[in-house]
């Protein structure tokens, strides 16, 4: 894994600023309380272009100037936002078809931000005028660093449904498939009478009678993520040229799945993302653990958080609660746990006007510095004292292969309203993290050495690269690990004619004789027994693969439901490594001994003993050539204690740790391997 995105082992503190949005005089006391704060970056930009350009082709600069000078001053570098997410009232006037049509076919107004069509070819020209400006009159500033592109490419609304999104798709699908015969064949438009004669004819998925068909559907969704794509390439472009110096990235929103980030990421130099676990109810500390790995994992290097929960949010649906003292502290350290090297508060004050009046920032609406601003201050001291060596990491052991386009199948045909993203992926994720065993995702085809676990967490999409690539790694000494679901479409969304797990049957030695969608009120009680541990019985609930083994030995069977005595997990032995297959999505006692065996099998060593009140605290473990650290969080508002497993000393004292921590609420220490 590449070390940094900067080459730079310390960790940045810094806010998202507008200051256009603030009388001028206010632009020194800002500045200066920044720097009192330990604020070492700003983001701007992303949301002025009616500042930069108020009507066409005349642009205004002189602002910002005077505004970068000022930070500047204190040494705050500056990270500037492309503004193409939210296009100028005088440009829309102008050029009314850049809004986005819904599938209804209702083209949305003027009034909020995200309101372009990306495939538009009228709003690709003004946006790359816009942000050739910027570039050339940026291009030299001292205290500009980097670029952000855009701001969350797709939030609020994906796919455009105007005709422009319609000939552009039936474009792409022509370079995509060559000939008509090969797309109907492929998308298998006999049924119900859907053959294509010629292209015009291709609608998009918008509302209709019954249901479209999934691989258009799919397609659609490949088509949309491109869009994005080619709209950020356009803008890279035209950085690299004009700013080769300086850094690009994005802020992606974590888990989101409208685009394939692993395709959006690869040119930027590192990944950002938007972190605000407290929006719309209690924070999740592991499904924001593991929307920063993912965040990590998609260039496989450090990242940084663009925008990072500062205070209670709110658009409409009501003020979240605020984050307790200590809460903003811990979220921060959280982000540097999984490999953030900036963490970026959103926002600097408070917007005393706009639609984010209620999504408050570091400072209130009365610009006074008072309690997040303190905490943010021993935050930033603490970041600012923290030593590890450049070539630190996290300690990744366990992969899970994460496709878009199967999360993309998933979404277009749900076999389960309960099998979301959460129980099909989390659930693994939750238990190897549980005792502190690092986990990356990885993208099919992309290679799984250097890994000793991995999993296909309902891989319902599966095409026959990452097949091979799964049987490579088991028959090398991997553990691979797979769920329900997994192989029954291959990458065109054509259901195989052959029975589940489809190209993975012969590695794991099983097929699926048959399902059932059990769901969440029912429950089939399965009997677990794996080498070397003691047996357990727990419930599946959702879905029941019942299994037909082939060479592969039995490890669970059914004990109720009409395919009681029948298998609900198979093992092989492939080559030098072992294939697990598990007919369910099981709950959290059977999940934590195949977890546990899984460790044993590869000699993992867990980071942490738990004890019964310390649920609530994450270990995180990194390593370098010469050293292993332990970062310990508490999430809880209680104290919790918890066993060290082997031989540990407080990194800021050096001193031996004894065997149990205890830890406060909302508490973070960090330890070294002696």
């Amino acid at each position: 894994m590449p070390v940094s995105a900067r080459g730079d082992s310390k960790v940045l503190v810094g806010v998202d600023y507008y200051p256009e949005q603030w009388p001028r005089a206010r632009w020194p006391i800002d500045a200066k309380l920044m720097a009192d704060a330990g604020v070492r970056v700003v983001r701007v930009g992303e949301f002025a272009w009616s500042e930069f350009e108020p009507a066409p082709g005349r642009y205004a600069f002189a602002w910002l100037d005077d505004a970068l000078q000022l930070l500047r001053q204190h040494d705050i570098s500056v990270v500037l936002g492309t503004p193409t997410a939210t296009p100028p009232a005088w440009l829309i006037q102008r050029h009314p078809e850049i809004l986005p049509v819904d599938p209804d076919g209702v083209r949305v107004g003027f009034g909020g931000r995200r309101h372009y069509c990306p495939t538009r070819a009228v709003y690709r020209r003004y946006a790359g005028e816009i942000v050739t400006s910027l570039a050339d009159h940026y291009r030299e500033h001292g205290a500009v660093i980097g670029w952000q592109i855009d701001n969350e490419f797709a939030c609020h609304r994906g796919g455009c449904f105007c005709e422009e999104c319609r000939t552009t798709f039936q474009r792409w699908l022509q370079r995509r498939y060559g000939s008509l015969e090969h797309l109907n064949e492929t998308w298998g438009t006999a049924f119900w009478s859907q053959t294509y004669t010629a292209w015009e004819q291709i609608p998009l998925p918008a509302r209709t009678v019954a249901v479209h068909n999934p691989a258009l559907r799919l397609d659609f969704q490949r088509f949309v993520s491109d869009a994005y794509t080619e709209f950020q390439d356009l803008q890279i472009e035209i950085l690299r040229t004009r700013c080769p110096r300086h850094f690009i990235t994005t802020n992606l929103m974590g888990l989101f799945d409208e685009l394939d980030y692993f395709k959006l990421s690869r040119p930027l130099d590192f990944v950002a993302w938007d972190n605000y676990p407290g929006y719309h109810g209690p924070a999740d500390p592991v499904r924001t653990a593991m929307a920063h790995d993912l965040t990590r994992s998609l260039k496989h290097r450090k990242f940084w958080v663009m925008e990072q929960q500062a205070g209670p949010t709110a658009w409409e649906g009501g003020v979240d609660r605020s984050p307790p003292p200590g809460l903003l502290r811990l979220w921060t350290w959280q982000a540097v746990a999984h490999g953030a090297e900036a963490v970026i508060y959103f926002r600097w004050r408070t917007a005393t006007q706009g639609a984010e009046q209620f999504w408050h920032g570091i400072l209130d609406h009365d610009g006074r510095p008072r309690r997040r601003y303190e905490e943010v201050a021993r935050t930033a001291a603490e970041l600012a004292g923290l030593e590890l060596p450049p070539d630190a990491v996290p300690e990744t052991p366990v992969a899970i292969v994460l496709s878009y386009d199967d999360r993309w199948a998933w979404k277009i045909q749900p076999q389960h309203a309960a099998a979301t993203f959460d129980r099909r992926v989390g659930d693994w994720y939750r238990m190897f993290r549980d005792y502190g065993i690092g986990v990356e995702f990885v993208a099919p085809g992309e290679p799984l050495r250097g890994y000793r676990v991995a999993i296909l967490p309902s891989l319902f999409m599966l095409n026959d690269a990452t097949a091979h690539q799964a049987e490579e790694f088991t028959r090398t000494g991997g553990l691979l690990i797979v769920g329900p679901r997994t192989g029954v479409k291959d990458e065109t969304s054509r259901v195989r004619d052959v029975p589940p797990p489809g190209p993975l049957s012969e590695l794991l030695g099983v097929e699926v004789d048959e399902y059932d969608a059990i769901g969440t009120d029912d429950a089939a009680t399965v009997d677990l027994t794996l080498p070397g541990l003691p047996s357990l019985t727990g419930r599946s609930t959702i879905w029941s693969d019942v299994l037909g083994p082939r060479s592969a030995d039995v490890v669970a069977v059914y004990r109720d439901q009409y395919y009681a005595g029948r298998p609900a997990a198979t093992l092989q032995m492939a080559g030098r490594g072992a294939a697990l297959y598990v007919g369910g999505f099981w709950e959290s006692g059977l999940l934590d001994g195949v977890v546990r065996w899984a460790l044993r099998q590869q000699d993992l060593d867990a980071a942490v003993v738990r004890r019964s009140n310390a649920h609530d605290v994450e270990a995180v473990v990194w390593r370098s050539a010469a050293a292993r650290y332990l970062f310990l969080l508490n999430h809880g508002d209680r104290s919790a204690s918890l066993g060290l497993a082997g031989q540990w000393a407080e990194l800021a004292t050096q001193q031996p740790q004894s065997e149990t921590v205890s830890l406060q609420p909302f508490a973070v220490k960090l330890f070294v391997a002696r």
